[in-house]
């Protein structure tokens, strides 16, 4: 755990999506110079963070997180995001060791991964939004 919430969202998406590896097909902030063509990166989109309180002691934060995916082959750059997709679109109830107390998280896809340009080097680029619902209990 860090003292970072982004950089906890980053380490914990690596740790449920099968194969994702940060600094290797996982970046976080961006796709870097040097990273491989077939990749994801994830962003925080622009947009202030809701706080809310359901009263005492229920807590939550919606957050927004967009995951880029690339690869040199459409299917390839969707099958990329839908890995992606298939385990963080209606996750609910996982436990989130950001700090205590408890946390909990629920996530969900605004729509399903969707290709948005091909980059210079001619790669598909497909995006996909998600709400972060992160609950302390």
């Amino acid at each position: 755990m860090s003292n970072n919430l982004y950089q906890d969202i980053v380490e914990f998406v690596a740790t449920e999506v099968s194969g994702a590896v940060i600094g290797t097909n996982l970046e976080a902030g961006g796709f870097k110079q040097d990273s491989p063509d077939t990749c994801s990166a994830i962003t925080m989109p622009g947009g202030i963070p809701i706080l809310l309180s359901s009263g005492e002691p229920v807590v939550w934060e919606d957050i927004q997180l967009r995951i880029l995916s690339r690869a040199p082959d459409y299917i390839a750059a969707m099958n990329e995001a839908l890995k992606y997709y298939s385990v963080l679109n209606q996750m609910s109830g996982y436990g989130f060791p950001i700090a205590l107390p408890v946390w909990r998280l629920h996530s969900e896809a605004v729509a399903r991964p969707a290709k948005i340009e091909e980059d210079d080097k001619g790669r598909n680029i497909f995006t996909a939004n998600y709400i972060l619902r992160i609950v302390v209990i």
